[in-house]
């Protein structure tokens, strides 16, 4: 797999006893930002191979359908935060600004996605709904969890989405869908989420001039603020690095995983 590695911080100690005590793993980093550096500061001096997210390359059947499972008759963004339920309460005059802009200036609906039951996402959706009677809530509460083709579907056929998660910015950018990501506190400060985030941009947009500023935000705000007054902007800005030179990366990024793949999982089982 390809993962993220570190801050460590006040563990190093301990993921320096841990990662060289593997002595026949590869390790593989989804980011080539701050892991590779964050596993030599625990003494890994091995080489680290460069690969994509696992979920960046979706099965295609997980995937289907096709088409959203939502009963919107028009064209909707997606919204997803699971931010601590005082802070949406502080933002929820802002978020009914977004929410009517998205609709009066735009025409289009909002519909809040849960990553999660409860507190990681579920629960804040409830808020949402209790406050704004023009935006859906996607329903997970049945299956008691989000499935990964409702995810990736409802993400690919938006027309822009704002997220609090690293994997609902991944499934957008890998569906070419325009995004604001808004980056959570980790360990005192965002690192955490700005070298998954930032890698995965610096990886499919390889061969391309782009600003992560673009794409990223410090907080809910800012993205709210930023898509308020600027969102054709964003929109046209985006697609324009939704071209071929992405593609062309991508195609690289899948070979170089399905070869680690051969090389370390499938020649060790024959």
């Amino acid at each position: 797999m390809g993962n993220t590695y570190g801050p460590f911080e006040e563990s190093t100690n301990f993921f320096g006893n841990f990662f060289n005590y593997l002595d026949d793993c590869v390790i593989a980093s989804r980011d080539e930002v701050y892991s590779t550096s964050e596993l030599r500061k625990v003494g890994y001096d091995k080489p680290v191979q460069h690969l994509p997210d696992d979920l960046y390359f979706l099965n295609e059947g997980f995937t289907l359908p096709s088409k959203p499972p939502l009963t919107l008759s028009g064209k909707y963004i997606v919204l997803e935060l699971y931010s601590s339920i005082s802070e949406i309460e502080a933002k929820l005059e802002q978020l009914g600004q977004f929410i009517t802009t998205m609709k009066r200036t735009y025409d289009y609906d909002v519909v809040f996605l849960p990553f999660d039951v409860n507190y990681g996402g579920e629960i804040q959706g409830k808020l949402l709904a209790s406050s704004f009677d023009n935006i859906t809530i996607y329903d997970i509460s049945k299956p008691g969890y989000l499935d990964v083709s409702e995810a990736n579907s409802i993400i690919k056929n938006a027309e822009f989405v704002i997220c609090n998660r690293y994997h609902a910015f991944l499934l957008a950018i890998a569906n070419n869908i325009p995004v604001l990501h808004f980056l959570r506190d980790v360990c005192g400060d965002k690192r955490y989420y700005f070298n998954k985030s930032y890698g995965l941009l610096k990886s499919v947009f390889r061969n391309q001039m782009f600003s992560e500023t673009d794409f990223l935000e410090s907080s809910l705000s800012e993205a709210i603020e930023h898509s308020i007054k600027e969102l054709p902007a964003i929109q046209e800005k985006q697609k324009c690095l939704f071209n071929s030179e992405k593609v062309h990366q991508e195609t690289i990024l899948y070979e170089r995983r399905m070869q680690y793949i051969e090389d370390n999982i499938w020649s060790s089982e024959n």
